[in-house]
């Protein structure tokens, strides 16, 4: 993975915009070739087709290219010289959950991406009555479209030493303003929820990308594999159910219920991320 310590240490911001950016193009090159098969082959045929070439490409480039450590090839991260020896800890650290910077990293961003994923699964009804469905169906693709230009601009223009639980902060309050107007527009104004929705997208991308680039800087590189693991572990547990929280308040309450919400546990995240940081 490339917030792994072996290969990028200055250039990992840009090295994970280019990695999600990669998953976020595939998914948009596979759900076509993924309807095609099923068409072709049938269901089962196109799942052991897609099973049999997931192996066929992923083993031999896991071996050529994720095997092998910088020092076994003799270079360093990012091409550069060699880094200084670590400094001995003064003490061992303590277990993750006692530690104030693990626990305002993991719950701002499993607030921050339970109102994601709640609202995303939302998102399309929402603008439907406005945009009809293939309006809707083209402002959501502009919404991953602007997930992908996010994620890049951050991680291109980051610079080195940023407070990275500030652009977080950032992050969530843009996203907030998005969800705001997408809660004034539901089902009334075309250009105002194509604003939310723009809005909302520029932050999508990077809620998945800054919690290693946080945990880098304020974590030694050996634990940060540890602690993005506990992040992700953390933030799973909370956004699995946002949709069907955000569906429960749509069916209830309607359209403008799921972006206020969404709204509020944005702003939360961005309280609970600037919290946590360190004077």
């Amino acid at each position: 993975m490339p917030w792994s310590p072996p290969w990028f240490d200055r250039r990992r911001p840009a090295a994970l915009a280019m990695a999600y950016n990669g998953a976020s193009a595939g998914g948009v090159v596979f759900l076509p070739v993924w309807a095609l098969l099923i068409g072709g082959l049938g269901f089962a045929g196109a799942t052991l087709a897609v099973a049999a070439a997931t192996l066929l490409v992923t083993w031999p480039m896991a071996g050529r290219w994720f095997g092998p450590t910088p020092g076994s090839m003799g270079l360093h991260p990012d091409g550069a010289g060699a880094p200084p020896p670590p400094r001995p800890a003064a003490r061992p650290p303590l277990p993750l959950r006692r530690q104030r910077a693990f626990r305002s990293l993991s719950m701002a961003f499993a607030l921050g991406l339970t109102a994601q994923m709640g609202l995303l699964t939302t998102l399309f009804s929402i603008m439907v009555p406005a945009l009809g469905q293939e309006g809707a169906g083209l402002a959501m693709s502009l919404t991953t479209a602007c997930a992908i230009i996010g994620r890049t601009v951050v991680g291109t223009l980051l610079p080195v030493g940023m407070d990275r639980r500030l652009v977080g902060v950032l992050n969530f309050l843009m996203q907030a303003v998005g969800t705001a107007i997408l809660a004034l527009a539901a089902g009334a104004s075309a250009p105002l929820l194509l604003l939310g929705a723009v809005l909302f997208g520029l932050g999508i991308g990077n809620l998945l990308s800054l919690p290693p680039l946080i945990a880098q800087s304020e974590w030694p590189a050996e634990q940060v594999a540890g602690v993005v693991a506990m992040v992700t572990a953390v933030n799973q547990a909370f956004y699995a159910f946002g949709p069907g929280v955000f569906g429960t308040l749509l069916e209830v309450f309607g359209p403008s219920a799921p972006p206020v919400a969404a709204g509020l546990l944005q702003l939360a995240a961005a309280a609970v991320l600037a919290a946590g940081r360190r004077g």
